[in-house]
Order: C-alpha cells, then structure tokens, then sequence
C-alpha cells in the first residue's frame, strides 16, 4: 500500500491521564494501560508537568513471555523536575518500546519529605511509530475494542 502525502502522522489517542496531588511524606501514583498487541517501533508520546525536584516519572513495560512490569530503560528516563523546559506548562517526552512490549505503567513517585503539597500531571498520551523517515509500519489499535490493524507506507 502506497500513498502520496509528503507527512503522514498515524496515532493512537489514550483516554487516560493521570493528577495525583503529593502530601508530606512519600508516596506514589500509577497509571496502567490494557493490554495491547505488540507494535514494532512503537513510541509512547505524553505531556507532563512536575511541580518538585522530589517527584519523578518511570516507564515500565511488561512483555508478552514477561508478566512481570519491567523499567524501561531509555536516556530519557526518568523524567525529572528538571528536564522540563517550561515549568509550570506542558511539557513533552517521547519514549521507545521494545516490540514485544504489551502494556506500560507510568509511575509517579515522590522520592523526598516536604512540608508542601506537590503535583504530578500526565495527560494526550499517544501510542504511536517511531520509524525510520522515509517509510513507516504503523499499527492502529482501538483499544477499548481490543482490535488492531497494521499497514505499510512509503512517504
């Protein structure tokens, strides 16, 4: 299957998004995905904000011959206070899964005492191809319907 467009931007939207509100004390928040059909060279997109050095974001995937959650180990992990480039707004990362991988955890962990209340926000995560420029394999997945189909493109 060919087409003719110069840029062509195939995505999945998850519905999900994850507000957690941090205490004092340590403590942290998970937001799990279904269960998805491996996709080769898939990217999983969001946006975040973190209001405190203390706080900060992990990845972890779990296969289909693996049913336990593993990091996913990235150079963009873990997501830190710091690697923000506009504090207080949206901010964006983009990490790789392995093929095999079938569902993520994103964690939100507050790693230090205050005396302040702290947040963590994630939100318009997308699963999507992170393939070569040139050609793309994508697979779209309705994942409420649990159903996936997958095509060829040369751009």
């Amino acid at each position: 299957m060919s087409f003719n467009y110069t840029y062509m931007h195939v995505f999945l939207y998850l519905v999900y998004f994850l507000e957690t509100i941090f205490g004092r004390g340590l403590n942290r928040s998970v937001l799990e995905s279904p269960v998805f059909s491996p996709m080769s060279k898939a990217c999983l997109r969001f946006q975040y904000q973190i209001s405190s050095p203390a706080i900060h974001l992990t990845i972890w995937g779990k296969t289909a011959s693996n049913s336990d959650f593993e990091p996913i180990q990235h150079a963009e992990l873990p997501v830190l206070f710091s690697d923000q480039d506009r504090v207080g707004s949206w901010n964006d990362v983009s990490v790789p899964f392995a093929d095999d991988v079938i569902q993520f955890r994103i964690i939100a962990e507050k790693t230090g005492v205050s005396t302040h209340i702290h947040y963590a926000m994630i939100d318009f995560l997308q699963l999507t191809s992170c393939s070569d420029e040139g050609s793309c394999f994508f697979t779209i997945c309705l994942i409420t319907l649990k159903v996936c189909k997958s095509l060829w493109c040369s751009v």
